[in-house]
């Protein structure tokens, strides 16, 4: 006999290769996008801190009409930064969410020096 094809173990076999290395591909793919996405969150918790700075910055010198002050008010939500243009999108990265009421920041003043710290209480 002259048979000129492979053997089902020949095409059992190539079918196994290929379907182990899909599978390496996609659960390598899949955790970068991951790690990706929870950069990003990390990334935008940053800006958010410095817009926050900004922010009270110029509240505390009049260029912007607000509510914040260290003597009566020194948290306030992130989506006040969204609404005032300081901001852009608090939409988180992770999975679309709106963070706006859930990321608090707070102010504080220690020797005449701003500081402003992030509460994060979308994901607990």
């Amino acid at each position: 006999m002259n048979n000129k094809g492979f053997t089902l173990i020949e095409v059992l076999a190539v079918l196994t290769l290929i379907s182990l290395a899909v599978v390496i591909t996609v659960s390598n793919f899949s955790s970068s996008m991951s790690l990706g996405k929870k950069e990003a969150y990390l990334l935008m918790k940053n800006n958010l801190i410095s817009a926050g700075y900004t922010y009270i910055e110029e509240c505390e010198k009049g260029v912007l009409q607000c509510d914040f002050s260290f003597s009566k008010k020194n948290t306030f939500p992130a989506k006040v930064l969204e609404e005032s243009g300081y901001f852009k999108s608090l939409k988180s990265p992770l999975d679309g969410k709106y963070l706006g009421e859930c990321l608090i920041l707070n102010a504080k003043k220690e020797n005449g020096v701003v500081i402003v710290d992030l509460v994060d209480k979308c994901y607990l």
